[in-house]
């Protein structure tokens, strides 16, 4: 799990700061250095203690259901969620709008929402790279995003990991994460990889059940 680390500094009064040069000796010298060393590894060992250390996609407040999140490609905003049984087995559905925003050529439905993390509270489990399927086109998967045609009620679709229980679920935590435009060399085409840097979190209470 990918961890960032958070350090609050000061700034140090004037009437803080060490009177007078450093000590010319050099055994002296080096004895400073080493106390500095050993602040610094209690200070942040504090913080590691007492929560500086967090998970990547951690948010202290995510906003309630139906608030829209966007990152440099797309626009969501996540409505309600199930649990659904079908013939491949347990999956969690959300019920989202959705419009694609930051290119202006259609990009494939795996770019456009892997950095669309689902967060299962609380069993503390996630699950990525979800299916999606449009109101308008209900008997097919959709491959595409097409450019600036925002598309309402999409059922975006991730397979329920191992271990869970449906019955435990009481929230998912939608998390978008910022993604960045590559070109490919050789003509390849855009790459859109995604990142640690949250742009928005959403709560969405379970609604039910499609069992």
């Amino acid at each position: 799990m990918a961890l960032h680390l958070r350090l609050v500094v000061h700034h140090v009064l004037a009437t803080d700061a060490p009177v007078g040069p450093p000590p010319r000796n050099p055994l002296a010298r080096l004895a400073l250095v080493s106390l500095a060393g050993a602040v610094g590894s209690v200070g942040l060992l504090g913080v590691a203690v007492f929560g500086g250390l967090e998970r990547a996609d951690a948010v202290s407040e995510p906003s309630a259901a139906g608030t829209e999140v966007e990152n440099s490609l797309i626009r969501i905003s996540p409505h309600e969620a199930r649990v659904v049984t079908g013939e491949l087995g347990d999956q969690l559905q959300l019920r989202a709008d959705i419009e694609m925003h930051g290119s202006e050529r259609p990009v494939s439905v795996f770019d456009a929402v892997k950095a669309v993390v689902v967060n299962i509270e609380p069993a503390g489990k996630r699950t990525e790279h979800p299916t999606v399927l449009f109101q308008r086109m209900p008997d097919g998967i959709v491959s595409h995003l097409q450019p600036h045609m925002p598309e309402k009620d999409a059922i975006i679709s991730w397979d329920l990991p191992d271990g869970v229980d449906p019955d435990t679920i009481e929230d998912l935590v939608v998390t978008v994460h910022e993604v960045e435009r590559l070109e490919a060399r050789g003509g390849g085409g855009v790459l859109w990889p995604s990142d640690k840097k949250l742009a928005g979190a959403v709560t969405v209470p379970l609604e039910g059940s499609g069992r």
